[in-house]
Parts: C-alpha cells; structure tokens; sequence
C-alpha cells in the first residue's frame, strides 16, 4: 500500500480514479519487470479497497474490478518420496549434524509448518510423553520485520504426537542448548534460535533447503511441501487417511499426492469406454469428472465436498448418476475384465462365507404386536441424491 498504491495514486482523487489509471499503472509495473504475481496481489488490494468504497458510498463503482490481470496460474506443487525425503535426512547428519538438520528432521517427522516449528518453545515440548504443543508461530512481515503470533488456523493450536526420530532430534537440540547454561536450569525461550537465543530467519531455512537439496539433486520443493512429503508418506505406508489429517492438522484434503486419482495408464484403458457429447456446449473435461468421482468414492467424502480441481459439484453428480442409470459402469467393467481374463491377468477364485446373524432380544416379538412377519417385495430404486434429500 505504501510503496506501491499511495504513491501512485495518492494525488488522484478518489472520484476522479478511472479503469485507464489502473491498466496504465499494471502495464508498467509489467514493463519494468515486475512479478505478474506481486502485480496482482497488489492490485486486488487496490480492489478489495475500493469495493469497500462502494459500500460506503464514496465511490459508484469499483474501477479495478474488470481491469484486474488475471490471476497467475500457480505452477503444481511437488513433493519428494519416501526415498528421497530419506536421502536428505542421511545427507544432512552425514555432512552437517547442526541444528538445520534436526529441524528439518522435525519437519518431516511431523509435517508442522515452517513458522510453527521456528516458534516453538520449550515449554511447550514434553520429551518424556513424545508430544509437544503448537501455541505460537514465526512470520517474516515484508520479509524483513519478524512477528512471533499465534498459528495459522484455531485448529492448528493442538498437540503434536513426536515420532522417535524427531523426540531424537529434540534431545539433541536440548543437550546442546543445557551445554550453555547452569546445571539444572529448565529450559526456556525458542528451540531453534541462534547462540544469542534470537530466532532464525524464515527465508534462511528456505535457502538452506534449496542448497541442501541440490547437493543432492533432488527435486527444488519449498518448506511448506516438506508438510505435504510427511503426509505423503504417511500414507504411502498406509496410515489411514483420517489418521494423517488429523495428525498434521489438514482441514483442506486438496494438496495431498493424488493417491485417488486415475493413472495416465488407468485413464488409457477406461477413456474409450465412456460416452462423449457431440453436440452441445463444452463441457468439463471427462477425466476430471472421472477423477472426482474416484476421489469421492474412495475418500467417502459427501458431493457437496468435492475439491474445486474437479470442477463442480454439481456436474460430477449429475455425470456418476447418469452413467449408472445407462450402464456405462456395468460395461466398462465387464469390457475391462474380459480384456483382463484373455489377457490372463485374473485369476477367477470364488470363495463363499456363511455368516449368523442374530437379531437383537427387543426384536424377537416384533410379529405379535402388529409386526409384519412376513417378507416383502420391495422394489429397489436409484438412490436420490443425498445433497438433496
């Protein structure tokens, strides 16, 4: 807002501001090589302010509203697997065995956010239960200015179970950190800190990451997809899923290795047995609407859910109840099986269980008082949808 706005439009009055002001100033800022992204950001901003204007009456309209550059299209997030998020860690103990190590072992180990665990303190770490507490976070305001606030989210303030791996890591930082002090001091302030007990630099364990991993050439990831590797490979050694959210403290399920998806070969093989439209408007792409039916299914979730990368939710419902009404579902699967069956990937083996069960004693005189005893016909109907009932 100071750097950029108010020296820019400062002068102008608010009534006098006009779309041409807005488009003149992004296609400068453009021109001498600014970021699309910081020329958005700042620009919506400017708009959120004005929209406010509006509110109150100052102003008519909103200039920025349809001159805004669109939004840049964030490149996709990776993250690193099991192996090579363990190649890092041997890598770090190996040839430095200093503090960065361990705290990047503690953000592996428990996918903790990079300003969680630069504000952590020792009070709030119980070594002897394998816990610790997240009550504060480390933030970089305009990279420059450090600000120790609470966590990002109120769910975010919770206890952290500690794998033996990170309880070491802790013990390690704690051994050196009772080196400095009087014997039976209680330890105090920020875990990891500099000598002087002041905290680190958010961007300086970015830096070291990048610089770590390429001595390696591994993949170049951000701090925060070190987050997203923990809970990778929790599940890749089959942690339920609801096991691994609520052990990062994930409320949004969208960022998580795209384990519920179709592959490009699983794709390849059911593309050409579902329906296409030839006429009519474009519509969402097949494989995204396959794929949030797949995510449904397998993750339970309600329709109403459903990730935004599916497109909505609407149209995916509308497309699985369609198709299971015409039987696309029911040939897809017998044309896959048999391609699989003359292909001699299945082995056919029938295996019958016989099961008891017994009704509960409040429901052993339910035909004498009015009780249907008999069985009845029922005729079984597509289920509504469940948004709807």
């Amino acid at each position: 807002m100071h750097a950029d706005l108010i020296p820019t439009f400062g002068r102008l009055p608010l009534t006098h501001l006009r779309a041409r002001h807005i488009t003149a100033w992004s296609e400068a800022e453009l021109a001498r090589g600014r970021g699309r992204t910081a020329v958005y950001r700042i620009g919506a901003t400017f708009s959120s302010a004005l929209s406010h204007a509006v509110r109150t009456r100052v102003i008519v309209a909103n200039p920025c509203r349809y001159v805004l550059p669109p939004r840049p299209v964030a490149p996709e997030r990776i993250c690193w697997n099991p192996a090579q998020a363990a190649a890092f860690l041997r890598h770090n103990h190996a040839h430095y065995g200093d503090q960065m190590a361990d705290l990047f072992e503690l953000l592996l180990g428990t996918g903790m956010r990079r300003g969680e665990s630069l504000g952590l303190h020792w009070t709030d770490v119980h070594l002897a239960e394998r816990m610790l507490l997240v009550r504060w976070s480390l933030t970089a305001v305009n990279n420059n200015h450090l600000y120790l606030g609470h966590p990002k989210t109120k769910a975010s303030r919770n206890w952290v179970s500690l794998a033996p791996r990170a309880v070491a890591a802790l013990e390690r930082q704690a051994a050196l950190a009772r080196a400095g002090q009087p014997k039976g001091t209680p330890l105090e302030g920020l875990v990891f800190c500099r000598p002087d007990g002041s905290p680190l630099r958010p961007q300086g364990v970015l830096v070291e990451l990048r610089r770590r991993a390429d001595e390696l050439g591994l993949p170049r990831i951000g701090v925060h997809d070190l987050r997203r590797t923990a809970a990778t490979i929790m599940i890749s050694s089959r942690v339920p899923l609801g096991s691994v959210f609520k052990d990062h403290r994930i409320v949004d399920h969208g960022w998580v290795i795209r384990r519920h998806e179709l592959t490009d070969q699983e794709w390849g093989i059911l593309a050409p047995l579902i329906p296409r439209a030839v006429t009519g408007r474009p519509r969402v792409s097949d494989r995204q609407v396959i794929n949030g039916m797949v995510y449904k299914i397998r993750t339970g979730i309600s329709w109403r859910d459903l990730p935004e990368r599916y497109g909505p939710w609407q149209t995916v419902y509308t497309r699985f109840r369609r198709y299971a009404l015409d039987g696309v579902f029911t040939r897809a699967l017998q044309q896959i099986q048999a391609r699989a069956d003359a292909a001699g990937d299945i082995d056919w083996l029938v295996q019958i269980d016989s099961t008891i069960v017994r009704a509960h004693q409040h429901a052993a005189a339910t035909g004498r008082k009015g009780g249907s005893t008999g069985r009845t016909n029922q005729t079984i109907t597509p289920s509504v949808d469940p948004e709807e009932a």
